[in-house]
């Protein structure tokens, strides 16, 4: 499965948004699933742009906690 920037999530959203049919969507940014495509779309509808864009937040753990964990 490839990565897709926040662009490109975005402009498919808005494509499918817009009636663009989802195949021809899948097609043009060789999404691998509809489900995939879906998913963005009730993202985007429900928590807004923002909520298509990648998470960078990483949990940094100490050794102790590692340990007792």
């Amino acid at each position: 499965m490839s990565k897709f920037s926040y662009e490109q999530k975005l402009a498919a959203v808005r494509l499918y948004l817009a009636g663009q049919s989802s195949g021809s969507i899948i097609k043009e940014f060789q999404i691998a699933e509809y489900a995939e495509l879906l998913f963005w779309v009730k993202q985007y509808q429900r928590h807004g742009p923002a909520s298509l864009r990648p998470s960078k937040t990483k949990s940094q753990y100490s050794s102790e906690f590692k340990l007792n964990a």
